[in-house]
């Protein structure tokens, strides 16, 4: 079954709370969408999410392109960046304030700030990941 298809096997509002670890990090963008879709429907009003993934920002941008990072962000497939063209799901990036839009436009609203994980090389972090964290509204 394809990302994009798949169906949570939860009643809608079940959880108060959703988290994703390194799964967006290999998702292409109708496969999240999906689970975006599908990740509001089954939390409950006021419920939040924690997801770890890879966000493009001016810094992680400017690391990546000073050779600082563990990954190699170099290839724009149209929506997503990711490391190996041949096989996209490797490792995929998202435009920091594309994810904030995407996020909204299923119910959920992101924490600000994003907390930025160290995997292009910044000096401060919170984890490898960046980490989103969301409510539904």
């Amino acid at each position: 079954m394809r990302a994009a298809d798949y169906v949570f096997p939860f009643a809608d509002g079940k959880f108060d709370f959703v988290f994703l670890t390194s799964v967006f990090t290999h998702m292409i963008p109708a496969d999240l969408e999906n689970y975006l879709k599908e990740i509001s429907r089954v939390m409950k009003p006021g419920g939040r999410c924690l997801i770890t993934m890879f966000l493009l920002n001016d810094e992680s941008r400017r690391l990546v392109g000073d050779g600082k990072s563990d990954l190699d962000f170099r290839h724009d497939m149209g929506g997503y960046v990711t490391t190996r063209p041949e096989d996209p799901e490797t490792a995929i990036a998202y435009d920091e304030p594309a994810v904030a839009e995407l996020f909204a436009r299923y119910g959920l609203v992101v924490e600000q700030p994003f907390r930025y994980g160290s995997w292009c090389g910044r000096p401060e972090f919170l984890s490898y990941q960046d980490v989103v964290i969301a409510e539904r509204r």
